[in-house]
């Protein structure tokens, strides 16, 4: 016992400062043992992983919420590009407006149809409301060009015949300009009931003329019918008089004596059927 003494009072001290918490810096071996300040590192080690795991979290979160707003930004500028083309589209196509291969303000070509074939020259159906070929007012677009058959103004209210061409075409404007637009230089077959007006007209012995004569209205078609000199009108096939219009459902062109000398300056076109104008390109 008077060896193993002290040895116990070192192992009795050691547990006592253990209990009580206090600071021992070895163990009864000669070792170093952690002191109450370790184990209050241990809570700081602790505390150092959870404020890690909290900062992953929150960078995590903060990932997250960038990815969102570089997400909501693209979906943002993608949006922003497909209106901007959406826009484009709509103000070269919209409203019967730019110029184009079809020849016709609503997009549809209802005569010389072959495209390929006839680059040149096209037949639109449709209405106008403003009268007349040779007058001032129907040498120029009123309606913005919102004109035709198949647009949203078929009757033509508001509209020359020049509203019935698209933009870079024109109404065309005699015999010799249908012949160099045409690629045969003739008219093309029409369809039962159709009359395809240009600008000729006509002086009073029924011969193809230039302004200021305004007889007569002169085209293609199967309506009205042949030219009284129809050597003058060539291409031309077809002419109509007051009397031809007023039988039909849509062309009006006067109803009176004096009317019927002339026509030009009087024809409208109440709706889309019995053919339209014939449009050149510029």
């Amino acid at each position: 016992m008077r060896h193993f003494g002290p040895l116990l009072l070192v192992v009795a001290s050691a547990s006592f400062g253990v209990a009580c918490g206090s600071a021992a810096t070895e163990d009864v071996f000669g070792n170093p043992t952690t002191s109450g300040a370790g184990g209050a590192g241990g809570a700081g080690s602790t505390a150092t992983s959870s404020d890690a795991s909290t900062a992953s979290s929150t960078a995590a979160t903060t990932g997250s919420a960038t990815s969102t707003t570089a997400a909501a930004t693209t979906a943002v500028t993608t949006t922003a590009a497909t209106t901007t083309a959406a826009t484009t589209t709509s103000a070269t196509s919209g409203a019967g407006g730019g110029a184009d291969a079809v020849g016709c303000s609503d997009g549809t070509r209802e005569y010389f149809t072959d495209l390929q074939g006839q680059p040149d020259i096209a037949g639109c159906s449709g209405g106008f409301a403003i009268a007349g070929v040779s007058t001032p007012a129907s040498l120029t677009p009123a309606c913005n060009r919102v004109a035709g058959n198949d647009s949203v103004n078929a009757t033509g209210t508001g509209c020359t015949v020049e509203d019935l061409c698209s933009e870079g075409w024109h109404v065309c404007l005699d015999a010799a300009d249908l012949a160099q637009s045409s690629s045969t230089g003739q008219c093309d077959p029409s369809g039962p009931n159709e009359f395809w007006l240009t600008r000729q007209v006509q002086d009073g012995q029924g011969a193809c003329a230039a302004p200021p004569a305004v007889n007569n209205i002169t085209g293609c078609g199967s309506l009205g019918g042949t030219p009284q000199d129809p050597q003058s009108c060539a291409p031309l096939t077809n002419r109509m008089r007051a009397a031809d219009c007023g039988p039909t459902q849509a062309w009006y062109c006067g109803v009176t004596q004096n009317d019927g000398t002339m026509e030009s300056q009087l024809v409208i076109k109440v709706g889309p059927l019995e053919g339209g104008v014939i449009c050149c390109r510029d």
